[in-house]
């Protein structure tokens, strides 16, 4: 359990990508177009939400502050957004070929990070940026595939977007397996209690008394008056 926890620490949010990066691809493979309709809806009942948000926010707020946070308009825009993407989807639909776009700009965007997650690695000397660099290079033409699509066939550009999400998430489980040995070995060794120095002897008696002329009371003066009599 210590080393599932300890292996599960800071890289939930890279896990959680990779997950729905899997799940996006299989998806795509078994049914591209059934999936995409399934993700408009989903996006329309959020839009929904949003909006029922943005309504109680605008009666809830003063009416000062009303004019400059657009609430009630946010409210509306949203609305009719998820309503349009709950039941007029086949709408949308009938851009398909657009959409195949929009899962490319993604994982190109998504690709350009991990760009730069190797270009750290390599400053940071880690050995492991040479799998990187081809792995990415390798989800980056696959991105720019799609985009281009020189396929005469619809199902082939689903096909290979579905391939291109399966690779980036097992690129990406590849190099979360390798790389943290190294970043969880520093973390240890930052973590361990640092030496403190040794505590200073406390001083020795004659090093702190004073000297014998100092200690001594000096006399009390005598007035002059005391001394004329």
């Amino acid at each position: 359990m210590n080393k599932l926890h300890g292996f599960l620490r800071g890289r939930l949010g890279t896990l959680l990508v990779i997950l729905v990066e899997l799940a996006i691809g299989v998806l795509l493979l078994i049914d591209a177009v059934a999936f995409t309709e399934k993700i408009i809806m989903v996006f329309g009942i959020g839009l929904i939400l949003a909006s029922v948000l943005f309504f109680i926010r605008y009666f809830r707020a003063p009416a000062v502050i009303s004019p400059e946070k657009r609430y009630l308009s946010r409210a509306l825009i949203a609305l009719l957004g998820g309503v349009f993407c709950l039941f007029g989807y086949s709408s949308v639909m009938a851009a398909f070929p657009m959409l195949t776009v929009l899962y490319g700009v993604i994982l190109l965007v998504h690709m350009l990070f991990r760009v730069q997650d190797t270009v750290d690695m390599i400053r940071l000397h880690h050995s492991v940026w040479k799998l990187s660099a081809v792995l990415t290079g390798l989800t980056l033409i696959l991105a720019v595939l799609i985009l281009v699509n020189p396929f005469a066939s619809e199902s082939a550009v689903w096909i290979l977007t579905g391939i291109s999400y399966i690779v980036s998430a097992v690129m990406q489980t590849v190099l979360l397996c390798l790389m943290p040995r190294r970043k969880a070995a520093k973390a240890d060794k930052a973590e361990e209690p640092e030496e403190t120095p040794p505590e200073k002897p406390a001083a020795l008696p004659a090093e702190t008394a004073e000297k014998p002329g100092e200690a001594a009371e000096k006399p009390a003066e005598i007035p002059p008056e005391a001394e004329k009599e």
